[in-house]
């Protein structure tokens, strides 16, 4: 026994004689050019080591490196691919015979790593690898069971990694990194600190970055807790407000990956106009994953919140866009998400309901929402002076564009209600939409409202099957006030009225010209008790006559034409065949006059063509003449024709002339024709004048017809 005691005191000693011998006897630095070629033999790149290497075994193993380089991949850039000014290793070696692993502060400072992408999509990593069993144990990182480890921390410091991705065009820079924790243990907090900047040079960006928590693991390493994770940003350079942006968030964070549970608690964002508090929790990690939430975001400016995401939009009013404030619940997995309940406040407008996507292949969207009361035209852009030809052009989608793709697919059902709405300066409430997309096809119905006092109901249809979508437009207004509505929507109160339009249409395409090449339907409207404000159609037809009567009489005294046309009914209506407009039955009835109209317009070339035939019903009751009395019956013809953009609106002298010489007035026409307005050749109307010299007609003066002759006559009226 004694024996053996000795052979063992005899082997600790050797080996302790070892440990402390060897370093001093054998110098590491005489083995550099055998690991600067064994790295090139194994690599095919280039290793050099600036400053001596430092190792010691007693009373802890050590290893000191200084100035490491490790060239680049052949065909790439020149330079190293990775470099450390400093590493500094220490590990305990008698707890190692306990099964422990004590390791002193791991320091690292000035690392250097660059990872590029070249334009092919050859990468400088790739011939690196070892091809080892990622399997295996050791690949994956597992300690061996009973292994206790404990480390006195970690010191990174002054670090930099590029990543240059040619091929993607994307260039990111990470310096200034550094990484230090307080001593690591298991199941101990364990103090984090990190720092950064993060620099993109498309955009060109920069982004500073720190981050303390308090973190703490199990020993099998899947279990984490963040306590107190404080993460700030500050972000400056394209896309963002000129003065930068920053960020703070705070939050406690568990990970569970074994129980597969997530929660994170005492979530708070804040940053300029931002302040968003919550918490969120996940559950079933390892198999399907299912979180749930619920947030506040307290008042903040969404106008500059939109700013630091780069959009700056400007309204009309400037004050819009300034408030809003939102509370919502979250549920999501990974095949769906939802917002249930939420409420948002927009300025003096109130959003809630609930927002689902069923499935985000498609996506499938389901939804209800209510909306109390908005002005849609305060968040309008401001009105421009610019040509708007000119914008029209510049907002032209290009010619390959396919803007309805995303509705091929989308699955989509749910309903709107709103209270208030306005919008081109319209009111409309009460109104309630549903709508349901599936297989290309959108089908907004029905469309219910209120408006001035009326109802509106229909629907609309997309149908983008087709790249070129098809669109069916049918709607029904009934009692609808006309004059506060134009009142409204054009600053005109000319037209009163109850009216009721009817509007099925059928057209294809999103620009103006395949639209008007391809409007098909109709359009029919019907005004009751209506008044037409500011023209007397009555005493415009019978000051005619007056101006008649005074020629013929030479009565004198001035007509008052000023005044209101007021009718009993008003109807039309307008059909459209690829663009091309006909309308025959304007009819409007009053006790005193009747107004009928036919004629159409050409939507594609602009251009229109419509005749309008107002008669006397009835005597003017004393506010004309004799004359006055005889157009009774007797239709003025206005007719409108010429381009959109530059109409002539005139009366129809050749028309007028042919009612004249078939009316009861025609032998006083003929008498004005011929002795007031002196038209020579005209004799009987419609005939030729007889000379006194020899009593035949002469033919040179005789007008063709008595058209052409009231034509310049009646000129002279008027």
């Amino acid at each position: 026994m004694k024996w053996i005691l000795g052979l063992i005191g005899a082997i600790v000693v050797i080996v302790l004689a070892a440990i402390v011998l060897i370093p001093r006897l054998v110098d590491p630095n005489d083995f550099k050019p055998e690991i600067i070629a064994a790295a090139k033999q194994a690599t095919g790149r280039d290793l050099a080591i600036r400053d001596d290497i430092g190792l010691s075994v007693f009373p802890n193993l050590a290893l000191k490196l200084g100035g490491v380089t490790f060239g680049n991949r052949s065909g790439f850039d020149d330079g190293d691919m990775a470099a450390v000014e400093e590493l500094d290793l220490r590990v305990a070696l008698m707890p190692l015979l306990s099964r422990k692993l004590d390791v002193d502060t791991i320091v690292i400072r000035g690392l250097r790593l660059n990872l590029e992408v070249a334009r092919d999509g050859r990468n400088n990593w790739a011939d690196l690898g070892g091809g080892g069993d990622e399997s295996s144990p050791s690949a994956a990182g597992a300690t061996e069971p009973g292994l206790a480890i404990n480390i006195a921390g970690i010191d990174v410091s002054d670090a930099n990694l590029v990543w240059d991705d040619r091929q993607a065009g994307k260039h990111y820079e990470l310096s200034g990194l550094n990484f230090t924790t307080g001593t690591i243990a298991t199941d101990k907090p364990v103090p984090v600190n990190i720092e950064f900047m993060l620099t993109s040079k498309a955009p060109a960006q920069t982004f500073t970055v720190t981050l303390d928590s308090r973190v703490t693991a199990n020993a099998d390493l899947n279990r984490f807790e963040l306590d107190e994770l404080a993460v700030s940003l500050a972000a400056a350079g394209a896309g963002l407000p000129s003065g930068g942006l920053d960020l703070e968030l705070r939050a406690n964070l568990a990970l569970d990956q074994a129980a597969g549970t997530l929660a994170v608690t005492d979530l708070e964002l804040s940053g300029p106009d931002l302040d968003l508090s919550g918490a969120l929790n996940g559950t079933d990690l390892n198999g399907k994953p299912a979180f749930t939430g619920t947030f506040k975001l307290a008042e903040s400016n969404l106008k500059q919140l939109m700013a630091l995401g780069g959009v700056a939009p400007v309204t009309a009013d400037p004050e819009a866009l300034t408030r809003i404030s939102a509370e919502f619940g979250v549920a999501a997995t990974g095949s769906s998400a939802a917002l249930k309940p939420f409420s948002v406040v927009l300025d003096e407008s109130t959003f809630s309901g609930d927002f689902s996507v069923t499935s985000f292949d498609g996506p499938a969207l389901r939804f209800a929402l209510k909306l109390d009361a908005i002005d849609l035209d305060r968040y309008l852009p401001p009105k421009s002076d610019a040509d708007p030809a000119a914008e029209s052009a510049e907002t032209t989608a290009p010619a390959d564009a396919d803007p309805l793709a995303a509705l091929r697919t989308l699955d989509l059902g749910g309903t709107i209600d709103i209270g208030a709405l306005k919008l081109a300066n319209l009111q409309t409430t009460n109104i309630a939409v549903t709508l349901k997309s599936a297989r290309g096809v959108l089908d907004v119905k029905p469309i219910t409202a209120d408006l001035y006092a009326g109802k509106v109901a229909g629907g609309i249809r997309v149908d983008a099957t087709a790249a070129e979508p098809r669109i069916a437009i049918n709607n029904r207004l009934t009692g609808i006030q006309i004059g506060p509505l134009l009142q409204d929507f054009a600053a005109s109160d000319k037209l009163q009225g109850t009216g009721a339009v009817d509007v099925a249409l059928t057209l294809r395409g999103l620009t103006p010209d395949p639209i008007k090449k391809s409007l098909n339907g109709t359009v029919a409207l019907s005004l009751n008790d209506g008044v037409y404000k500011g023209v007397d159609v009555i005493k415009t037809i019978c000051s005619v006559g007056t101006k008649i009567d005074q020629l013929l009489t030479g009565a004198s005294g001035e007509l008052n034409e000023d005044g209101d046309t007021a009718f009993s009914a008003m109807s039309v209506s307008v059909n459209f065949t690829d663009g091309v407009a006909a309308s025959d039955d304007l009819d409007v009835k009053s006790p005193l006059v009747r107004v009928n109209g036919a004629g159409g317009a050409n939507l594609v070339e602009e251009t229109l063509d419509y005749l309008v035939m107002a008669e006397l019903v009835s005597a003017c009751e004393g506010q004309a003449g004799a004359a006055a009395d005889q157009l009774v019956g007797v239709p003025l013809p206005i007719r409108a024709r010429g381009t959109f953009t530059e109409p002539k609106i005139a009366p129809d002298w050749a028309a007028l002339g042919k009612e004249l010489a078939q009316s009861g007035i025609k032998d006083k026409a003929e008498n004005l024709i011929k002795d007031k307005l002196k038209i020579p050749g005209i004799g009987a109307l419609g005939g030729a004048d007889k000379t006194e010299a020899d009593g035949e007609a002469d033919a040179t003066d005789a007008p063709k017809d008595v058209g052409s002759a009231l034509k310049d006559g009646l000129k002279k009226l008027f």
